[in-house]
């Protein structure tokens, strides 16, 4: 519980502190969720045949999973702790993350929180520094404050995407509803997803939603919005670049696509 501790601990994986570096600590984690990925095999053979006012459960489940890992300490990284260093960085202190590491301002209330990297500068783009502005503003200098609302920011972003993720996937099978279904419960119900994005508040959320709307885009024929929308999923990490040369070669394939678009 996130409530229980009010100061990092030092260690690279807290999860070994706060469970225990025992076999049962070790079982405290796997049977859980060795547990929830046989539930999630289970969901993804059962969504292609649910139909109806039953695939909405495939749309409002993942809201109640991230709601539930909200209120969980993150620990399985160190990362959001750096993330909220470096929104402080320029949201109070006029500096840019990228150049600058958390270490630049030991006299911040929040640095006796960091542990690892403090020397380091973030890695991430312009986009993620702007998004994490109000946060920053919002939850002021305590850990519990600054770790729910980056975490409230993921789970909404996550959720923002499987909801695109289920739109897209209608959009293309309009008649195979189970299939959007199926696409809903494979993104938002997913043990390993919800355990980093809500879980453990990795900004990949954001990335994902960017990455996700212009993939969305490109199915609906909206081609003036693809590499916009791709654009400011590179902006907050620059690995989904890698989707530009796909969806460029794809778009110019594609007689309908005018060649001004």
């Amino acid at each position: 519980a996130l409530w229980r501790h009010q100061v990092n601990p030092p260690a690279g994986a807290q999860m070994v502190l706060l469970l225990g570096q025992t076999w049962a600590g070790a079982l405290a984690f796997a049977v859980p969720a060795l547990l929830l990925l046989a539930l999630y095999i289970a969901a993804l053979l059962v969504a292609g045949r649910v139909g109806g006012r039953w695939a909405v459960v495939a749309l409002v489940a993942p809201v109640l999973f991230a709601a539930t890992l909200l209120p969980m300490f993150p620990g399985g990284t160190q990362d959001i702790f750096h993330n909220i260093a470096d929104g402080r960085l320029f949201w109070r202190y006029g500096e840019n993350p990228t150049v600058v590491p958390p270490a630049a301002h030991p006299e911040d209330p929040f640095y006796p929180h960091l542990f690892g990297y403090t020397e380091l500068p973030s890695a991430y783009g312009p986009l993620w520094y702007l998004l994490a502005g109000p946060a920053t503003a919002l939850a002021g200098d305590g850990l519990v404050a600054n770790v729910l609302v980056q975490k409230a920011m993921m789970a909404a972003f996550f959720t923002a995407a499987v909801v695109l993720v289920w739109g897209t996937a209608r959009a293309l099978w309009p008649g195979w509803p189970g299939r959007a279904t199926t696409a809903a419960v494979a993104v938002g119900w997913c043990p390993l997803l919800l355990w980093e994005l809500p879980g453990n508040g990795h900004n990949d959320a954001v990335m994902l939603f960017f990455a996700t709307a212009a993939l969305a885009a490109a199915v609906r024929e909206r081609w003036r919005w693809v590499f916009p929308l791709l654009a400011l999923s590179v902006l907050v990490k620059f690995t989904t670049v890698l989707l530009g040369p796909v969806l460029l070669l794809w778009s110019l394939r594609r007689r309908e696509v005018r060649r001004r678009d």
